[in-house]
């Protein structure tokens, strides 16, 4: 009976140690979930989604890109579609790309504005055929102002009016 005490004593104290020793390591730390995205994040991916979407097609003098309902809709996309369209049918494609500097405007439940000043002056009207450049190079930047209305559709956020202003309105 006394050896059997000493075994399970005996037991109990490697078991014991080597739980201190388990406990004395560095636990672990798990690293914390990002949060998701807040409305005024999705509403510029959806903005900079469209303008990346615009610029490739207007590069590749593609008419309708189907990757444009992902990020775009109503007068939003009428307008790229038919300024697309029009310089496809005009053998135009562009060179370059603009640059794009949004900042979130008025935000409500489900519309946010994105406000932004766009510098059109790397992006110019080229000859599909050729690819030379069919304006000069301006000297001093081309400066667009832009407004976006972003609405979240029920699904996504989408551009829904995209209003350009005339060079220098910005």
């Amino acid at each position: 009976m006394v050896r059997l005490r000493r075994s399970v004593v005996a037991v109990l104290v490697v078991l014991v140690s080597a739980c201190a020793q388990e406990h004395s390591e560095t636990p672990e730390v798990e690293e914390p979930e990002s949060a998701p995205p807040s409305d005024e994040e999705l509403a510029l991916e959806a903005y900079e989604g469209m303008w990346d979407v615009y610029i490739e097609a207007s590069q590749e003098g593609e008419a309708a890109p189907s990757d444009l309902e992902r990020y775009a809709m109503g007068q939003a996309a009428e307008h790229i579609l038919g300024t697309l369209s029009e310089r496809a049918e005009a053998g135009e494609v562009a060179l370059g790309r603009p640059e794009i500097s949004p900042d979130v405007g008025d935000v409500g439940d489900t519309e946010i504005v994105i406000d932004d000043c766009v510098d059109s002056s790397e992006w110019l009207r080229g000859d599909a055929e050729s690819g030379e450049a069919l304006e000069d190079d301006p000297t001093e930047p081309l400066m667009r102002r832009v407004e976006a209305t972003v609405v979240y559709d029920g699904l996504a956020w989408r551009v829904e009016e995209f209003l350009i202003g005339q060079r220098d309105s910005c």
